[in-house]
This record gives structure tokens, C-alpha cells and sequence, in this order.
């Protein structure tokens, strides 16, 4: 380790952060709509301005050398942090983000940390670990288990810490002449090897936590309905086979919105949407937690009820046909404003499946069950409108 020239292990060091800078820059770039990467970006500026500091710390002023450099290096984690938070859709604290760079200056001017670089060094290791330990809650409480990278940048940032306070038990290998040599010290080039390594792995973590969001929002995009934020029919019948793999009793609610056609052919299309938007809110009032709501028409609307007897999904069915009633009275369209009358007839499919083997095979009994709930549903509308037909079907064992 002593054979390391320091002055070279530092340049690479800053290299390699100016390099995973401008390749975050560029990730900004294709990702705009990602505003925690501007504060990452900060961070490492500050991280290559704080090392530059150090290395021309001799030829600086002591506020400058000492207390500015120094300052970026915390302000770098602080940004960091923020930057965890806004990616967790959570406020970020604009003046916390300057408070410890700003209390460094101020507290290095004054005894015992204007006298002594030992008292120096382990302030600045102690606020710097404060700075990681914030970042490292935000990443726990954002959820470690739903994203490798996430695992990631926690390990990268939990050695960053122990890393920072390993600074003070060697401070007799970054102390002479009564000054700091960290920059120039061959004994300490291990804490350059490793911060080039953690500053390589944080980067790449990062970035992996963008793509990873960008992957899921794109997921979300292909399974959801965009007006009413529902499932679409591939989205519910990805959640519905999960949902019934179990087995044991069900039912299928499928669902036509009465009429439809003559709300959009007397008001418009925006207010057949408006009644759209209207009845998926009335769905997800009116039905339990744990049931799938899909719609997989125009107007055609299916709920997967898990564990529902015949008395169940008919008093579900019930509740919806009953909020949908009292929702409309707030619907008032077209120049006199009349309230719309919005009824809807409902198909039930009930039945007991046996535990899946595979998917395809549960997704084929499912199928089923919506063709006889949808097949009712026609009964319903065909027998006068706003009713509820039920049908129960023997037990499936073919897919």
C-alpha cells in the first residue's frame, strides 16, 4: 500500500468522479422527469470541488482549504439524502441540506477546532456519518426488499459511514506538523482506493433505482386503464390469477353501464367519460380490499371477488348498483343541468376452483367463469336493465 503515489490515487479519484458525474448528467438528460438526479449530480460537484480543495489545500486560505472544501464534502452527502427523499416522493428540506456545511465553517473558527486538526477530523468524520446515517433511514424506510438496488447503495453508504468515522482512530496517519495530511499521506491511500470503488457502486446503484421506476411505471402504463385508472384486461387477469391461486369459492362480477351510448350521443364523449371515471370510483368504494377491478370494455367493467360465497358477491353486486345510484345525483350535464339517471346490470358467476398447478391452467378456468358471468350479465340487460343475474357453475377442473 505504501508503494501508492497519494497525488496519483487522488487525480484518478477525481477522474472517476467527474466521469460518473457527467454519465449522471447524461441519465438526467434521458430522464428529465427524474428530479432526484439533479441532486445527485450536485453531490458529486461537490464531492470533486471538496477534493480539489484538499489537494490545494496548502496554497488556500484556511476558511477556503479548510472550511469550504471540507463543507462541500458534507453539503455532497446532504445532497444525497435529499435526493433519496424526493425519489420517495417526500419533501426535502432545502435549508437542513445547508445547515451542517454551514455549522463546519462556523464551528472551525472557534476553539478547539480552529486549534487542533485532531478535534477537526473527527468533526468533520461525526457530521459526515450524521449525513450518511440520514440517507441510510430514508433508503430502510423506503424499502429495502422491494429493489436490489436499493440493497445496493444501503451497503455502499453503510461502509461510506464506517469508512468516514475509521478516520479518527488513525488520525496519527493523516496528522503531521500539526496539519492534516490525508492528501498526501501514502498510509491513508486506502481510504482514496475505497472511496473510488463506493463512489463507482453509489453511481450505478442510483441510476439502477431510476430504471427500475422506469420500468415499473412503463408496467403500470401497459396494465392500466388511462381514464380510470383501472386494470385493463391484461392487468386484471394478471392480478385475478394471483389472487385466485388458492382456489376455493369465488365469483365474477361483470358489469354494463345501462344506456350508455345515448349519455355520449345527448351530452358528448367527456361526459361519458366523466360517467366512466364516476362508476370506477363507485367499483373501488363499493367492493373489498382484496377484490380485482378490471375494466375490459367501453363501458364493460369486471370485478374478481376471492373467497365469495352466493350471499357475498350478491350483496357486493347490490352495493354497487346502490352507490352508482347515489353517485349520479352529482352528475348535472348539458345546458338545463338535469341530473342523469346512471343504472348498470350486473352478471355473477359463482363457483369453487381447486388450486391451480400452473397459471395457464387457472387463467382458463377464469376465463371461463367470465364467460358465463358476462354471458348472465346479457340476461340482465335483456330482462329489463339494472338487474342482477346470477349463475353458479359446477365445479371447474379444466382450464
Amino acid at each position: 500500500m505504501t508503494m501508492l503515489d497519494p497525488w496519483t490515487l487522488w487525480a484518478v479519484l477525481t477522474v472517476v468522479v467527474a466521469l460518473l458525474a457527467a454519465g449522471m448528467l447524461f441519465v438526467w438528460w434521458l430522464t428529465p422527469s427524474e428530479p432526484s438526479l439533479a441532486h445527485w449530480v450536485i453531490s458529486l460537484l461537490l464531492f470533486i470541488v471538496g477534493v480539489l480543495g484538499g489537494i490545494f489545500r496548502a496554497e488556500l486560505p484556511y476558511v477556503v482549504g479548510v472550511g469550504l472544501a471540507n463543507a462541500c464534502f458534507i453539503a455532497a452527502y446532504a445532497q444525497l439524502w435529499s435526493g433519496l427523499r424526493r425519489f420517495d416522493g417526500r419533501p426535502v428540506p432545502l435549508l437542513l441540506d445547508w445547515i451542517a456545511p454551514a455549522a463546519w465553517v462556523v464551528l472551525i473558527l472557534v476553539p478547539p477546532f480552529s486549534e487542533t486538526p485532531e478535534a477537526r477530523v473527527a468533526l468533520i468524520s461525526v457530521m459526515i456519518a450524521g449525513m450518511t446515517l440520514l440517507a441510510l433511514e430514508q433508503l430502510w424506510r423506503g424499502g429495502l426488499r422491494a429493489s436490489k438496488a436499493r440493497m445496493a447503495l444501503f451497503v455502499a453508504l453503510a461502509v461510506a459511514m464506517v469508512m468516514n468515522l475509521l478516520r479518527i482512530p488513525y488520525l496519527h496517519a493523516q496528522i503531521r506538523d500539526d496539519r492534516v495530511e490525508l492528501f498526501n499521506s501514502p498510509e491513508m491511500a486506502w481510504f482514496g482506493l475505497l472511496g473510488i470503488a463506493l463512489g463507482i457502486l453509489t453511481c450505478f446503484s442510483v441510476v439502477l433505482m431510476v430504471r427500475e421506476r422506469a420500468e415499473q411505471q412503463y408496467r403500470q402504463a401497459a396494465e392500466r386503464d388511462e381514464l380510470t385508472g383501472l386494470l385493463n384486461r391484461r392487468g386484471f387477469m394478471q392480478q385475478a390469477v394471483g389472487a385466485a391461486a388458492a382456489g376455493g369459492p369465488l365469483a365474477v362480477m361483470f358489469l354494463d353501464l345501462d344506456h350508455f351510448k345515448q349519455i355520449n350521443d345527448r351530452f358528448g364523449h367527456a361526459a361519458g367519460d366523466s360517467v366512466l371515471v364516476l362508476f370506477a370510483r363507485v367499483l373501488r368504494d363499493n367492493v373489498r380490499a382484496g377484490d380485482v377491478i378490471g375494466r375490459v370494455g367501453g363501458e364493460e367493467f369486471v370485478v374478481l371477488l376471492p373467497g365469495a360465497d352466493d350471499a357475498t358477491a350478491r350483496l357486493a353486486a347490490e352495493r354497487v348498483q346502490r352507490g352508482l345510484k347515489e353517485a349520479a345525483i352529482s352528475l348535472h350535464m348539458g345546458g338545463e343541468g338535469a341530473p342523469v339517471e346512471c343504472t348498470a346490470s350486473i352478471g355473477l358467476a359463482i363457483a369453487a376452483l381447486p388450486a391451480a398447478g400452473s397459471a395457464p391452467v387457472l387463467e382458463g378456468r377464469l376465463r371461463i367463469l367470465m364467460d358465463r358471468a358476462d354471458a348472465v350479465l346479457y340476461r340482465a340487460k335483456s330482462g329489463g336493465r339494472n338487474r342482477i343475474e346470477v349463475v353458479r357453475v359446477e365445479p371447474i377442473t379444466t382450464g
